[in-house]
């Protein structure tokens, strides 16, 4: 049986990887603009922003493991 590297899920993971940090230097810089150093502070752009980015955490695997078995599946 010959082993290939997953390439798409590769990339796909690198483009993921880079949406991820995106959307975290959006938290910061809202934090920053906002003075909000921990957690939300109640504030509504802060919250909005966090939850973009744990929305986009909890989710990105839902796309990335099927396309990683899709590709092993088809070699």
């Amino acid at each position: 049986m010959l082993m290939t590297t997953p390439v798409v899920s590769l990339v796909l993971a690198a483009a993921l990887a880079l949406v991820n940090i995106w959307l975290s230097l959006r938290v910061g810089q809202v934090r920053r603009s906002e003075n909000v150093s921990v957690g939300d502070g109640g504030n509504e752009r802060v919250i909005r922003r966090m939850r973009a980015h744990a929305n986009f955490t909890e989710n990105a695997w839902l796309v990335a493991l099927p396309v990683l078995l899709i590709e092993l599946s088809v070699g």
